[in-house]
């Protein structure tokens, strides 16, 4: 009995010693979690990602237009943000004023590479881009800006117009569609449609077509030989660019009487890139690059248009004698009636021979190149040019 009550008394002091000995022993520690980097900024934490490391690219571009014109001023808007948004790797060289070629040789530069990118004026590439004419026809949209955005849309529903960007090797980035063009005479002023019979006029596009439509005389010339055919009297007058593209080469000092057509604009310039260039691009850049020509089109453009609109109405309105003033509601209908009609019918027609597209794919094209203008000025709140015109010129 005594033995069998020593047993027991064993195994509890035993059971006691267990127990503390697991009561006193250090727990095991809970395993760390992994470190995370963070960045503090203003507001709240944020878990910092990965900057692509962007390689430095130096890359070209070429105008025959001058420094201070629209589509020169809205690739450099655009280009300081690409610059900004890769930390400074990718830069642009731009050459303006013909600095590498003339108005018909900049595209064949972007073409073979000479140049990444160029702006040019498909009007002086005759037959080169018979489907892109459809969008400087007149009296399809008189606002640059919204025909720009809609450009966009037309390509997409007609491919075929751009096929033939990509079907020269180059990658449109601009459609920089330009705003309402003005008439500017040098000693005329013209009232009616009786006056434009015997005047010479500068013209460009389907303006040529206009301008034999309303009496007078095309004559073709490139931007830079302008000033001196108009100072020379060789030219009675020009037409076909809006009056922001006029003081960059003085043709404010020797045109005296402006007026607005209200055709929209009837020649076009667009920025485009040479495609193996584009194809270089890290898919990065390429993103960025795409994001910026697509916010240089649907809000750059109105910014920079207004800034250098009122910037060459100061400078033409500063000239004593300059005088802008509107024509009747009656001589502008006169004068789209006299040459809507016509100028579409004989673009359908050359563009029919020349691509062997059917008519009525053609048609379809023309209407609803109107339609999308028509339907995005509806709901747009747009500006009273004449008025805009007269009250700047009335500062003087």
């Amino acid at each position: 009995m005594r033995r069998r009550t020593l047993v027991i008394l064993v195994a509890c002091l035993t059971l006691v010693a267990l127990t503390l000995a697991i009561a006193c022993a250090k727990p095991t520690p809970a395993p760390k979690p992994a470190p995370t980097v963070t960045v503090t900024a203003p507001g709240p934490t944020v878990t910092a990602t990965a900057t692509p490391a962007f390689k430095p690219i130096e890359l070209k571009m070429t105008t025959y237009a001058s420094a201070k014109e629209f589509t020169t001023l809205l690739f450099e808007e655009m280009g300081k943000r690409i610059t900004t948004r890769t930390n400074g790797a990718v830069t642009f060289k731009v050459h303006v004023g013909g600095q590498l070629g003339g108005a018909k040789e900049v595209l064949p530069l972007a073409r073979d590479g000479t140049a990444d990118i160029a702006i040019f004026g498909e009007g002086y590439y005759p037959g080169e881009f018979p489907l892109t004419g459809v969008a400087v026809l007149p009296y399809t949209g008189q606002f640059g800006d919204i025909k720009a955005r809609q450009f966009l849309q037309i390509i997409k529903e007609f491919p075929e117009i751009e096929k033939e960007f990509s079907g020269k090797g180059v990658k449109l980035l601009i459609p920089g569609q330009s705003a309402d063009p003005i008439i500017v005479m040098k000693s005329k002023k013209i009232q009616n449609m009786a006056d434009f019979k015997g005047l010479k006029i500068r013209t460009a596009g389907n303006d040529a077509a206009l301008m034999e439509a309303w009496g007078g005389t095309p004559v073709g010339l490139v931007y830079a030989d302008i000033y001196d055919a108009l100072s020379k009297g060789t030219i009675d007058g020009s037409f076909s660019m809006p009056i922001w593209s006029y003081p960059p080469v003085g043709l404010h000092e020797v045109g005296k009487y402006y007026i607005q057509p209200k055709t929209g604009n009837t020649f076009s310039l667009y920025i485009v890139m040479n495609q193996n260039s584009y194809n270089k691009l890290q898919p990065e850049v390429q993103k960025i690059l795409d994001e910026e020509a697509l916010r240089a089109t649907n809000e750059l453009w109105a910014t920079v248009a207004m800034g250098i609109l009122r910037e060459a109405l100061g400078k033409a309105a500063a000239v004593a004698g300059n005088e802008f003033y509107a024509l009747s509601d009656d001589v502008l209908k006169q004068m789209k009636d006299a040459s809507m009609t016509k100028v579409h019918a004989k673009w359908i027609d050359d563009t029919a021979k020349a691509t062997g597209i059917a008519r009525d794919r053609l048609e379809k094209m023309v209407s609803r190149w109107i339609e999308l203008n028509n339907q995005a000025q509806a709901q747009t709140k747009l500006i009273n040019f004449d008025e805009l015109y007269q009250k700047e010129f009335a500062k003087k």
